[in-house]
């Protein structure tokens, strides 16, 4: 699920793309597993781990990784994610959070992380998510049992990537050139999401409090 031009990776001695990564102090165990998880990936490269939010801010400014992974002691405010994209244009975000929810994660979405996870995920789902963030792409994997009430769990990673840029009032030109895509194919997404949000235009899209927003 990933969609998007995202930030450009690195490059192995043998020829692959190589993402390269920073993850907050996540707590504990976790840390520990996340981290033998990550080195274990021969496309992924961890250049600092277990950092509070001072460290990882810094570190994402001086050594410019592709993701930077984020836990629930980060995200307080949303203004994080844009002081870590001022300091990396084109840094893919992603949040891995205990419990996360639906109506969570879309509202982590929403407010331009590329991949949400559960903590309890399985591992192959927390690989899939970084790669995904580092393509600049959407992804949410909510925890088991969470409850969705069906609208925005069905929303593509396209339509969200078109849904963020249409709340912030770009116009349909302007968000076809973003996405490299026809203003045509803006048109048809946005019809999309109206019918998935159960809304009938753009003024109300602007005005939509998606679930789990504050």
């Amino acid at each position: 699920m990933s969609g998007g031009a995202g930030p450009q990776t690195g490059v192995h001695d043998g020829g692959g793309l190589l993402v390269r990564v920073v993850t907050a102090r996540l707590g504990g165990v976790f840390d520990e597993g996340l981290m033998a998880l990550l080195n274990a990936e021969p496309a992924i490269h961890v250049i600092a781990g277990r950092l509070d939010l001072h460290q990882l801010e810094a570190r994402v400014a001086t050594d410019q990784p592709d993701v930077a992974v984020l836990g629930d002691a980060q995200i307080g405010a949303p203004s994080v994610f844009a002081r870590l994209r001022a300091a990396r244009p084109g840094l893919g975000v992603m949040v891995i959070s205990h419990g996360l929810s639906t109506q969570r994660g879309t509202w982590l979405l929403s407010c331009g992380v590329n991949a949400c996870v559960y903590q309890e995920a399985p591992a192959e789902q927390i690989v899939a998510a970084l790669k995904v963030a580092a393509e600049g792409g959407c992804m949410l994997v909510a925890g088991p049992g969470d409850r969705d009430d069906g609208r925005v769990s069905s929303l593509t990673p396209r339509e969200w990537e078109v849904l963020r840029l249409l709340q912030a009032g770009d116009t349909n030109a302007e968000v076809a050139h973003k996405l490299d895509i026809s203003q045509e194919t803006v048109r048809t997404h946005a019809r999309h999401l109206y019918r998935k949000l159960g809304i009938s235009g753009r003024r109300h899209l602007r005005a939509l409090e998606l679930p789990g927003r504050d």
